[in-house]
């Protein structure tokens, strides 16, 4: 893995377990759609799309950037290690929480819905901490670490209006109504998943496409400006802005998406790597997702807020698009990369160098990591048409792409761990020490 400090790598089991557990969150959030009943598609806040919106956005999505900061900020932008009890009394807090919030979701069980969501925000808070150091201490500042404290801040932002909201609702303090909804989503969405994910790849898609010659355009622009669009994004929403003043809102969020995205393409279109893999396919996916949803956004936006039920769908498929399609196969591709390294590197580098060792493409089945890529394509698309169309067979169809994707994503990367290879008869090349994280 080229640009990582072996000396600076953590221990595994500070990353390894939200790393590893991560995709249980879309198999939960698969099984609330699998489970849908009728009017799940009447409102993007039915009961069963909130479980499943929480199991991949606080499941899937967060655990793997948690997980992916701590081993980056300390191995990779040079920042100190994590306090190892604390990230994993954090990940063992939240991991509960967030499976009693989708629970509490799919049953709409409001007291367990605020214990679930006490969990998670303690787990979170020791997380933050222990997060802290290593995202304080990185130097130099880069686009990518500029990216991560940012996000970071939102990320600590949306918890606390998470569970105001959930308080909310548990002891019927205010109403909580679709416009204050939209201000926490966009705080999540935009504010931490958006700026970690385009801040991230930024470093990676280089670092793995091994990308040579190319610089992005609007690398140091992008993070403040999406962080200040989350900002007004969460202060007009809660004021019900009429149509027209959402449209012009998302359109400058979807312009912004756009610039990242043409980054992101001309780097991808600068890799030296032209071999079509598991990475190249899944990144080109996204950005495929991305461009779809961004084009979708703005007229989701334009709906009145009284239209009648089933008006909205389009708003529902525009999240399925960014939260699956976009987000998720990003996961995809950098999970399949980060994971074998940090087994690689925990299980094989003392020996290297001394003894014919696997190389990290050996530690996992390429088929099963490619049934993965495909049934989180098969599950988005189906998704979104089941949001357009409001077919539920085509919802729980799409949940049961999710289900058993999240299942093979966990057990596949877990086997990193623990597979005993025979060196030079995977999927990937003759292991030495240099090719450790390729």
């Amino acid at each position: 893995m080229n640009g990582i400090n072996p000396n600076a790598v953590p221990p595994a089991r500070v990353v390894a377990p939200y790393l590893v557990a991560a995709p249980l969150g879309l198999a939960m959030a698969g099984v609330a759609l699998l489970t849908a009943p009728e009017g799940t598609l009447d409102g993007p806040s039915t009961p069963a799309l909130l479980a499943a919106t929480h199991g991949i956005v606080l499941g899937w999505l967060t655990m793997s950037i948690m997980g992916a900061t701590l081993q980056l900020t300390t191995s990779v932008l040079g920042g100190r290690p994590p306090a190892v009890s604390l990230a994993m009394s954090a990940f063992v807090l939240y991991a509960t929480g967030v499976a009693l919030l989708v629970g509490a979701f799919a049953d709409w069980r409001l007291p367990l819905l605020a214990a679930g969501g006490g969990l998670a925000v303690a787990g979170l808070a020791c997380y933050l901490a222990a997060a802290a150091r290593p995202l304080w201490t990185a130097r130099p500042v880069s686009p990518e670490l500029t990216s991560l404290r940012l996000a970071h801040l939102c990320l600590g932002a949306t918890v606390a209006l998470g569970l105001t909201w959930a308080l909310a609702l548990r002891f019927g303090w205010f109403a909580v109504t679709p416009a204050l909804v939209a201000a926490h989503a966009h705080l999540g969405i935009i504010g931490w998943l958006a700026i970690a994910i385009t801040g991230v790849t930024y470093r990676l898609l280089p670092m793995f496409g091994i990308v040579r010659g190319v610089t992005p355009r609007f690398a140091r622009q992008l993070p403040g400006a999406l962080a200040a669009m989350a900002v007004v994004a969460c202060a007009v929403y809660p004021l019900d802005p009429p149509p027209l003043a959402r449209a012009g809102l998302e359109a400058v969020l979807a312009a912004l998406g756009g610039v990242w995205l043409a980054d992101a393409v001309r780097l991808y279109r600068g890799r030296l790597r032209r071999k079509p893999d598991l990475y190249s396919r899944a990144t080109a996916g996204s950005f495929l997702f991305l461009g779809a949803a961004l084009a979708a956004t703005p007229l989701a936006a334009a709906w009145p807020a009284d239209a009648p039920p089933g008006a909205h769908r389009i708003v529902t498929a525009a999240g399925v698009l960014v939260l699956g399609g976009w987000a998720g196969m990003t996961l995809v591709a950098n999970s399949y990369k980060i994971v074998p390294f940090i087994a690689w590197y925990h299980r094989f580098s003392a020996r290297a160098g001394h003894e014919s060792v696997p190389g990290t493409a050996e530690l996992y089945s390429r088929h099963i990591a490619h049934a993965v890529l495909i049934l989180v394509a098969i599950g988005t698309i189906t998704g979104a048409g089941a949001a357009l169309s409001g077919a539920l067979p085509a919802l729980r169809a799409a949940g049961a792409a999710c289900t058993v994707a999240g299942l093979f994503a966990t057990a596949s990367l877990a086997g990193t761990f623990v597979v005993r290879p025979v060196p030079g008869r995977g999927p990937g090349p003759r292991p030495a020490a240099h090719t450790a994280g390729t």
